[in-house]
């Protein structure tokens, strides 16, 4: 069973824990080179050094200058560390307004020549200063100072025109949608009726923000968690195909084996034999 790792604040505030990378990969152990999930959300501004890490089978790198974001959902591990320095922000969906509006489950901003660049620096470090502070108003700070980081990088990305922050708001609306629903409604006029637009309106804004189709986007999405469920789980695939919403688990397979080039049985077998021989070579080797 894939390991979930629990929120848990070294101070006295529960939502709200923020850490050196250096101290944060000491404390998180063994378990931060392993695949698993956390219930709480992350934002990692990384000073200096590099690393390279997974999120959902997918290979990133992030060097000096650059901030992860990883949301609840993802699985994620860290394959290689480099004299990796900089300040790690945990926290839970409490703090944050209108989470699911701002972001993807995971970005990766670089900031490197970003005009807003002075200004998210400052608030992490203003964040950790309140973090370490005794005041008595100070947890209501860290949560306007963290609202107002999510809120910069947010406006790092996007471009401030009325019409592109419209079709963003719809994208990313989109997006929740399928986060949401992708195990009934597997449809592109599902979800362009729940937008109230056309479906071509719907397949133009996901094009500009994503570079694919709204049908690929939610494909993706059910192929994501199946291959989540047949390596994290002891799932059959008669029950994963059930709990994607497939009522055919032939069907299921025919799917998967059309976006993987490989039955759910081939997949798992192959994720076994890397498992059993996980000390040698592990899943990056898989992967890669």
């Amino acid at each position: 069973m894939l390991p979930t790792v629990a929120f848990e604040s070294r101070l006295h505030f529960k939502e709200l824990d923020v850490d050196s990378i250096e101290s944060l990969i000491e404390r998180a152990g063994d378990i931060f080179y392993k695949p698993h999930k956390s219930d709480f959300y992350k934002v990692i501004y990384v000073r200096s050094g590099s690393a390279t890490f997974y999120i959902d089978f997918v290979r990133y790198e992030i060097s000096s200058g650059k901030i992860l974001y990883i949301s609840k959902e993802p699985v994620y591990w860290f394959e290689k560390i480099k004299d990796l320095k900089g300040t790690a922000i945990l926290f839970s969906a409490d703090l944050i307004y209108q989470l699911n509006n701002l972001f993807m489950p995971y970005l990766i901003w670089d900031l490197n020549g970003c005009k807003w660049w002075n200004s998210i620096k400052t608030l992490i470090e203003l964040i950790l200063v309140e973090y370490k502070s005794k005041e008595p108003d100070s947890i209501q700070v860290q949560e306007y100072l963290l609202n107002s980081l999510l809120m910069y990088l947010k406006r790092s990305q996007v471009a401030t025109d009325i019409t592109n922050q419209h079709d963003y708001q719809l994208f990313f609306r989109f997006r929740d949608f399928v986060e949401k629903l992708y195990k009934e409604k597997k449809l592109i006029s599902d979800y362009s009726a729940l937008l109230a637009i056309s479906e071509r309106n719907l397949h133009r804004i996901t094009l500009k923000f994503a570079g694919k189709s709204p049908g690929k986007i939610i494909e993706e999405r059910v192929i994501l968690e199946a291959k989540r469920l047949l390596s994290y789980t002891k799932l059959r695939n008669k029950e994963v195909s059930e709990q994607l919403g497939f009522n055919d688990d032939s069907y299921f397979i025919k799917f998967f084996r059309k976006h993987v080039q490989m039955t759910p049985k081939a997949f798992q077998s192959q994720l076994q034999e890397v498992s059993s021989n996980s000390e040698e070579k592990g899943y990056a080797e898989y992967l890669s």
